[in-house]
């Protein structure tokens, strides 16, 4: 889409009272419409009047390094959710290369490192995939260290399942007792490590959006970071409301209106 398509979209969603917009497609990194690329996007959406939040999504390391100094410069604008969503798949150059992604990890941990230099508290997102044909124990291991080192509030984990007519579908695949144990103690260090993460922002209060009904008459905000920040009472949709956390689950904070 032209720049001035999406653009107007974003006005007109923000006039009709969209308090969050989401600003997505199979890799937004790679958006260049004739030389106008995601930061000047972000850029102009930014400049557009209202109170509102963006949210970025998935972006492949492989074009995401290409755009990164005007892209950090974009995200410390107030208006866009400190959230990055920078996909992995696997701490070895040998499975990239052979999963053919175009990126080496060590294109990806540059971009975490200067992204997290400018934004201390950014949120970061990210993907593995657990079993890849000929991952062996050692290359597991060092995607297991990288996650355990990098700390990521999220992290999405995938068990290979070869697609038909692929490469990958024609190696030897792993057997799915070693797949599903691996996947099962990647499991476990995300979960320990996204409850330490969450401690961390108790005692911290702000500026929250309320984006989401929750379960048993609670309401979901986000706030800068976009972390989810469960309220138990009834307030309205699209809302922004000053909270403070007050406790912290694995998945979720726990907040209060103040």
């Amino acid at each position: 889409y032209p720049p001035r398509a999406i653009i107007k979209d974003v006005k007109q969603a923000v006039k009709d009272g969209a308090k969050e917009v989401w600003i997505t497609s199979q890799d937004n990194a790679a958006y260049n419409s004739d030389g106008f690329k995601l930061p000047q996007l972000l850029d102009k959406i930014c400049k557009i009047e209202g109170d509102f939040f963006v949210r970025v999504g998935m972006m492949n390391p492989l074009y995401t390094k290409e755009i990164l100094d005007g892209l950090i410069e974009v995200y410390n604008n107030e208006k866009i959710f400190k959230f990055l969503h920078l996909p992995l798949q696997s701490d070895s150059n040998r499975l990239l290369q052979l999963m053919d992604r175009g990126y080496k990890v060590e294109d990806f941990t540059e971009i975490i490192e200067k992204f997290r230099k400018e934004i201390p508290q950014l949120t970061l997102s990210t993907d593995v995939i657990v079993g890849f044909p000929t991952e062996s124990n050692d290359e597991f291991n060092i995607t297991y260290k990288l996650l355990e080192k990098m700390e990521f509030d999220i992290v999405n984990i995938s068990k290979f399942g070869a697609r038909p007519g692929t490469q990958a579908s024609k190696m030897k695949q792993l057997d799915v007792k070693t797949v599903n144990e691996r996947s099962v103690k990647l499991h476990k260090l995300v979960k320990k490590i996204q409850l330490d993460i969450n401690r961390k922002w108790i005692g911290w209060n702000g500026k929250a959006l309320v984006d989401e009904k929750g379960t048993d008459n609670s309401f979901i905000c986000r706030n800068f970071a976009y972390k989810p920040v469960v309220l138990k009472e009834k307030i309205d949709l699209g809302k922004f409301f000053d909270v403070e956390i007050v406790d912290a689950t694995s998945n979720f904070l726990i907040g209060k209106r103040r």
